[in-house]
């Protein structure tokens, strides 16, 4: 239950857990953080929940608190196998062992919580992404269907379909917009979006900007299942679906390709990214990851 829809009086009862969760935190992580409250040391419990809460924000403290209280030694991932009937999420089925702090799982992985991420992990990674690299997020026009247009379009973009097609696609953006005859006609829709709040001197633009920048940088679809999904174009706008990744150094167009190589190379399932058979990424979720030794020889150039 996202916190928008829980129930006021529901949330007045959850006003004392204020220090650990946020408007943002959905009420299952409320009942997991509960069930730990009361369970007796060397007491286990089984949960099947959304499986979101190993790589989420608004998870990091709930995380860290799991952490400190014991181990999870089992986890089953359901991927996108649907077990409730009225909902779909992602969801896991996973074991707590209250003060159990060996850290072994019986799926021979080590449990560990970093940066708020819970990881089962069989390699060692130790080097924050966030010291090499930022990550910034797409545009978001929040009518698609509008403002892609070959015809009118004035401006290219990487999309979701660019890693496998090459090509980006093209977009009505900018101050363009206000006089494009084409969007003009579109206005009474365009006003309606429910991404932020548009009026008549907004109505052209798109809901979120993307980060503009002549640097370097490698894109990644924030879902997607192929295989390497990390990819370089020169593009330097970019949409929704897209993640793009800076490193913190000079960086010329040789070593950013070895960077991509590299970071297609990494485990991202045994990072916790992948989700039957789909890798998911957010700009919170990379930011806060450890990579492996394979990224040492950048760390003279941060």
């Amino acid at each position: 239950v996202k916190y928008q829809d829980i129930k006021i009086e529901t949330k007045i009862l959850l006003k004392i857990y204020n220090q650990i969760f946020d408007e943002r935190s959905n009420l299952y992580l409320f009942f997991i953080y509960k069930c730990i409250l009361h369970l007796k040391d060397k007491g286990e419990l089984i949960f099947i929940t959304p499986r979101d809460f190993l790589k989420s924000t608004s998870s990091i403290k709930l995380n860290n608190f799991l952490f400190s209280q014991g181990s999870i030694t089992d986890f089953i991932d359901l991927g996108d196998k649907k077990i409730f009937k009225s909902a779909q999420p992602n969801c896991a089925i996973w074991r707590f062992e209250k003060g159990n702090f060996k850290r072994n799982t019986n799926c021979l992985k080590e449990f560990n919580c970093i940066n708020g991420q819970i990881l089962f992990t069989k390699t060692h990674y130790f080097i924050p992404f966030s010291k090499l690299f930022f990550v910034k997020v797409g545009a978001v026009s929040g009518a698609d269907q509008i403002f892609t247009n070959e015809k009118f379009g004035n401006m290219e973009f990487v999309c979701s379909s660019t890693k496998k097609t090459k090509k980006t696609k093209k977009m009505i953006y900018g101050i363009y917009g206000k006089t494009c005859k084409y969007l003009i006609q579109n206005k009474e829709i365009l006003l309606t979006r429910k991404i932020k709040k548009f009026n008549e001197n907004n109505w052209w633009q798109w809901g979120r900007d993307y980060y503009k920048s002549d640097l370097e940088r490698i894109y990644v679809n924030t879902k997607t299942r192929n295989k390497n999904p990390f990819f370089i174009n020169d593009c330097k706008a970019y949409d929704g679906s897209i993640l793009a990744i800076f490193p913190k150094f000079k960086c010329d167009k040789k070593l950013l390709q070895e960077i991509c190589d590299k970071l297609n190379e990494i485990d991202w399932e045994e990072l916790g990214f992948v989700c039957d058979g789909r890798f998911l990424f957010s700009q919170r979720s990379l930011e806060n990851c450890l990579l492996n030794e394979n990224f040492k020889d950048f760390l003279k150039f941060s």
